[in-house]
């Protein structure tokens, strides 16, 4: 009988210890309202309207470039760059410069404005500046053509070409820009870009005059580009838990 006495007694203590913890009121851990919920709120893709036009400005210098990038938080937009291009100048001495070969670059934009202002309205974020960082890379072929060399022992001047395939060259690119919303998910953005701490497997860096996605190579340099694309966003609604916290919509 006192057994029974006991485990009653150790089973009234564990249900006890149960409700005990139950009743506490466990306070969530406000999200960073700067960081929006869910991580994943849209991707976008864009082309530039500047790469086309070179032709126009250096001529002979074909290329085109696409942008694919994801939003995270509304405020985090990790993206990709790929483009081609073909270029044939006439340097000094008539020599002509050959260079073919897709590029690369990837890295990631900033927000620089908060999804939530200090009124705590939501801002439309379809339209926002940003900041960000580039690593471009290369993978070319280039030929020189018309190359006069003197011959030192019989005299007079003999002309050969010289080419070299798989150049690797890479860059560092700092990016400030704007992005806009149009009409229908469809967006435009301009932005200025510094480009930097060019190297390559080449012999020396003036080898690669011109190489595709940086320019010439001869030095540090400022551009602009100026996109036209499509970006999707996440629809949302509110939670009917009663937190108002906005969540992803479910594809129906």
């Amino acid at each position: 009988m006192r057994k029974w006495v006991v485990i009653l007694a150790m089973l009234v203590m564990v249900f006890d210890a149960v409700a005990q913890r139950d009743s506490v009121v466990v306070r969530k851990k406000e999200a960073d309202p700067n960081y929006e919920r869910p991580v994943f709120q849209g991707f976008s893709a864009h082309v530039d309207l500047l790469t086309p036009a070179m032709n126009l400005i250096f001529g002979k210098v074909y290329g085109t470039e696409v942008t694919f990038d994801l939003n995270l938080y509304n405020r985090l937009f990790p993206l990709i760059e790929i483009g081609y291009s073909d270029v044939e100048q006439t340097l000094a001495s008539n020599i002509t410069y050959k260079t073919n070969a897709p590029y690369l670059r990837f890295g990631i934009n900033y927000g620089i404005l908060r999804p939530i202002n200090k009124a705590g309205k939501r801002r439309l974020l379809d339209c926002y500046p940003y900041v960000g960082a580039r690593y471009g890379m290369a993978f070319m072929n280039y030929e020189y053509k018309n190359v006069e060399i003197r011959d030192e022992y019989w005299g007079g001047m003999t002309t050969t070409e010289y080419s070299k395939p798989f150049v690797y060259s890479g860059w560092l690119e700092i990016v400030a820009g704007v992005r806009m919303n149009l009409a229908a998910g469809f967006t435009m953005g301009w932005a200025f870009r510094f480009r930097t701490a060019v190297h390559t497997s080449a012999e020396t860096k003036a080898y690669t005059w011109y190489i595709p996605g940086y320019g010439k190579s001869d030095g540090s340099s400022f551009t602009f580009s100026y996109t036209i694309g499509y970006t999707y966003k996440v629809k949302k609604v509110r939670d009917r838990d009663g937190t108002g916290m906005l969540t992803a919509k479910k594809p129906q």
